[in-house]
């Protein structure tokens, strides 16, 4: 990754690495670099070292030719029991375990971030950006922490009466003046939660609402008065969309809150074009000029005007990060995973938007949707989120896979509706294998369970509730595995909680994502990532969970104040009181039930 500042350097990362950006409301911008997630290379490398040379630990062992590495003594029915090199089985157990794992967000693999440079946009009116470029600092890095560990207060952030007094005022100021481009500017930048450089370049359009329109731009409809933003998906663009996802738009619509149609008539503005195009050091310093002089107590800025949003619908909004991070296109703390997983239907966006400004306020004419896209079925957000009848054909088509078959496709079966069960009930990241610690059972309780998902440290621990339908199969599915370890294939094996048994060679191995997608794509041509992606999004969009529980269920949380944390003042009653409820019903809405097999 090549970085190049003003101070005439440039910094080349030895590793690829992902530049991650922090924007603060008092005009601080720090800058971070941090790896990027380990590739089947980069892994193999790092595990290659780990593995046996020489003596009895490396001559005993034989390769299952699926990367279960077994005791020389019993080899696999139909392994052929050929010995690898160290590489090579390094590079198998690399690539078991990033199986499924291209799925996770990159903000969720990555390293900690080293500090590179701190920006500072909001300097002298008529001077450049000051840089500083740096390699490590405490202080910055305990700053931004801080930054992270809540959704901040300052003295300059502006109350919904400031806003309201912003644009009232702004409809005061001279019809004539040569800066009325830019005060409509600022007023579009309040109502979106947009820079002045993301507003610069506005479109203004005669016509209705309509799709079609260029994607990357903002547009404002004068006759149905309402904006129309960018909202790509966060990942997978280019992916196809398979029959079984919920339906996405591709543009935001939203109706105009803040008057912005007034504003356009006051400064004769309301016909077809660009409003500011050029945004110069000059109108800079004009959108300053005119925030100080309406409101002078507030010691506002327009980076503070442009934040206002983001916040206010945090605040009406139960904390959602994902709706404030899909209006806004502002990123705080933890909102671009939120962003990667969450899927929001158009009325909820719509809703939350008017609540921010208006919460007494409904619509007065009906949204013009194209039929094509979805209508009023359709949402934002995250692409790859299945249908709640798709989830249930899903688990359907797995007990028909359990109830008839080989025993080995019956058990694979009963393996992966397992994990689709812990996935839904638990928020679990489907990887090879996580490691699950009961830490209580507590008689008429219900249990707790603590696991690894993501990373391999202590801080990442997570910790859960069981709902009562996915404990009572847990217990099935533990006196299962019990009863088929006393096989004599599996004696003498470590214990694997998720096992996958080839159907053709009977050998046991860790059960891979990959192994789930051939066994349902017959009847479901997702993968199984994305039961992590109905789960946040049927808790938020159905059960109406506040943000705040859903990020403890999903194992998002603001830095240092998870729900394990020495920091934290979340309650664990509140995950159980989840368990019991929102989450007990997701499971009933998609007909999971507690199975029993019989090896």
């Amino acid at each position: 990754m090549h970085n190049k500042f003003p101070d005439g350097y440039l910094r080349i990362a030895y590793q690829p690495a992902v530049l991650m950006i922090d924007s603060m409301d008092n005009g601080l911008r720090i800058e971070c670099i941090a790896p990027m997630p380990p590739t089947e290379e980069s892994l193999e490398l790092e595990l290659v070292d780990e593995m046996p040379t020489d003596g009895e630990s490396d001559e005993d062992e034989l390769d299952a030719g699926d990367g279960t590495i077994t005791a020389a003594g019993s080899p696999p029915e139909g392994g052929d029991g050929a010995r690898k090199s160290r590489r090579e089985r390094a590079r198998e157990e690399a690539r078991i375990q990033l199986d499924g794992r291209e799925w996770i967000p990159v903000q969720e693999g990555s390293g900690e971030g080293e500090l590179v440079a701190i920006r500072i946009d909001e300097g002298a009116e008529d001077d450049e950006a000051a840089i500083a470029s740096i390699t490590s600092n405490r202080h910055v890095s305990e700053h931004v922490r801080r930054h992270h560990m809540a959704h901040g207060l300052s003295r300059g952030r502006l109350t919904v009466l400031e806003a309201r007094a912003l644009l009232a005022g702004l409809l005061r100021q001279p019809r004539e003046s040569e800066m009325r481009e830019v005060w409509v500017g600022v007023a579009a930048s309040l109502a979106l939660g947009r820079s002045l450089e993301d507003v610069a370049r506005l479109q203004i359009h005669a016509g209705p609402a309509r799709p079609g329109l260029p994607h990357e731009r903002i547009h404002y409809m004068l006759e149905s008065q309402q904006w129309i933003l960018p909202s790509p998906p966060p990942a997978w663009a280019d992916m196809q969309k398979t029959s079984v996802e919920r339906v996405q738009w591709q543009q935001l619509f939203l109706y105009d809150k803040t008057g912005f149609h007034k504003l356009l008539a006051h400064f004769d503005l309301g016909h077809e074009g660009e409003i500011l195009k050029v945004l110069t050091k000059v109108r800079m310093k004009s959108a300053r000029t005119i925030i100080s002089e309406l409101l002078p107590r507030a010691d506002a800025t327009p980076a503070q005007c442009a934040g206002f949003l983001f916040h206010r619908l945090l605040a009406t909004g139960n904390g959602d990060l994902g709706i404030a991070r899909q209006i806004t296109g502002r990123d705080h703390s933890h909102s671009a995973s939120v962003h990667h997983y969450a899927h929001y239907s158009a009325s909820r966006i719509w809703k939350a938007y008017a609540d921010a400004w208006d919460p007494t306020w409904t619509s007065r004419r009906p949204l013009r949707v194209n039929p094509d896209e979805g209508g009023m079925a359709a949402g934002f957000g995250a692409k790859r989120v299945p249908k709640v009848e798709a989830v249930r054909q899903l688990l359907q088509g797995l007990q028909r896979l359990m109830a008839s078959g080989s025993c080995a496709q019956r058990h694979n079966a009963y393996t992966a509706y397992t994990l689709v069960g812990m996935v839904l009930g638990l928020g679990v990241r489907p990887v090879v294998e996580p490691v699950i610690r009961n830490i209580a059972d507590i008689e008429e309780q219900g249990l707790l369970i603590t696991y690894l998902d993501k990373a391999r440290t202590d801080y990442h621990r997570r910790i859960n509730a069981v709902p009562p339908t996915l404990e009572r199969h847990l217990l099935r599915y533990a006196d299962y595995l019990e009863a088929l370890r006393r096989k004599p294939l599996l004696r003498a094996r470590a214990p694997i909680f998720f096992m996958y048994i080839d159907p053709q060679t009977g050998a046991p191995a860790r059960f891979q994502p990959s192994h789930f997608k051939g066994l349902v794509e017959a009847f479901f041509p997702l993968e199984l990532y994305a039961m992590r992606r109905f789960a946040r999004t049927n808790l938020r969009e159905v059960h109406d969970v506040p943000g705040e529980d859903v990020d403890a269920f999903m194992g998002h949380w603001l830095h240092q104040i998870s729900p394990h944390d020495r920091l934290s003042t979340y309650p664990m009653r509140r995950l159980r009181e989840l368990a019991d409820g929102a989450v007990e019903a997701m499971l009933a809405s998609v007909a999971f039930v507690s199975c029993k097999l019989v090896p």
